[in-house]
């Protein structure tokens, strides 16, 4: 089960055993949604909004952006940085401008790079293990 397909597997098992939507389609099952490209998911935005509200996220935006794409580490550092200014003072609406805009940059990727599987890959954080379930519940519901 450590292997990627092993990893798969336990999310379908875990997902049929919440029992899986019915929307999902009878040819469609979770691997085919854990490879499509977030964006061409109908709520796409519910779980984007899930995952910028998160205080544990906000906190840790760094390694959040870390786990999506090495690549967002630098968006992610300069609006942590401009939410901990004197202007923001860490506020709530700073803070989440700083996922949002990691969200936003990630979602310029090629759409290959930005998969259901590989934002899960990024919420199996520990730490995130509340959002994590939270954005599985709204995949489930994804119709």
């Amino acid at each position: 089960s450590h292997t990627p397909q092993g990893r798969v597997h336990l999310v379908e098992i875990y997902l049929l055993r919440m029992g899986l939507p019915k929307c999902l389609g009878e040819e469609e099952n979770m691997e085919d949604v854990l490879r499509m490209p977030c964006t061409a998911l109908v709520n796409w935005e519910d779980i984007k909004t899930e995952i910028i509200c998160s205080n544990v996220i906000q906190k840790n935006n760094i390694l959040f952006a870390k786990k999506l794409d090495k690549t967002l580490i630098k968006v992610a550092k300069e609006g942590d940085k401009d939410a901990k200014n004197f202007d923001n003072l860490w506020s709530a609406p700073a803070r989440r401008k700083v996922l949002y805009k990691v969200l936003e940059e990630w979602e310029k990727e090629n759409s290959k790079k930005t998969t259901v599987q590989k934002l899960m890959g990024a919420l199996s954080v520990p730490g995130f293990m509340d959002v994590k379930l939270r954005v599985e519940d709204l995949l489930k519901r994804n119709c």
